[in-house]
């Protein structure tokens, strides 16, 4: 992020938004506003960028000192459940923190994307995750329990290193047809 507001970037910008929603959602007032003191470039651009880039996506980047704060962060494999944001409760009513950790849980796989492993046992992935995949819309097999489709990944740095050790350019992955039967 370069200089665009002088010599403050845009990350800082956000940072130490004065908007009457950004300075609530720090828990700042104009005593105790030290954002400027807390502010880490190289800390909020790595470890929280994810989550960062989710609050401000979500138009409450000032959420940013409680999740730090709290070390919640958005990395690895690991996606944020209901129990990982209760620190939110004690800082809004319960139908606002309701709506916040909703909005969080929701909208996180579009901030995360995991690295894909080879797995050898059948593996449940959220409707909601994004797969940075590139599948072949043929069908290379078909069965009574599901289809048989090619996919490659879309960049090696989604690639697990199960994949890298392997070098595998196409993998192969199985839908099951799930079958419903009513009395």
């Amino acid at each position: 992020m370069q200089e665009p507001f002088g010599s403050t970037t845009i990350a800082e910008a956000i940072f130490l938004c004065d908007c009457p929603v950004c300075r609530k959602d720090a828990g700042v007032t104009d005593a105790n506003d030290n954002r400027a003191d807390r502010f880490n470039a190289k800390e909020l651009l790595e470890k929280y960028a994810n989550i960062y880039a989710l609050l401000i996506y979500l138009r409450h980047p000032g959420l940013i000192h409680a999740f730090r704060e709290h070390e919640c962060t958005l990395q690895g494999t690991r996606f944020l459940g209901n129990n990982d944001l209760q620190f939110l409760f004690t800082r809004f009513d319960i139908q606002e923190a309701s709506g916040i950790v909703e909005e969080i849980i929701q909208e996180q796989y579009k901030f995360l994307v995991r690295k894909l492993e080879p797995r050898n046992e059948q593996t449940r992935i959220s409707a909601e995750e994004i797969l940075p995949i590139s599948e072949d819309p043929n069908r290379k097999g078909e069965g009574d329990f599901g289809q048989v489709r090619f996919f490659t990944i879309q960049h090696e740095d989604y690639l697990g290193d199960g994949f890298k050790d392997q070098q595998v350019c196409t993998s192969v992955r199985q839908y099951f047809m799930i079958m419903l039967i009513f009395d």
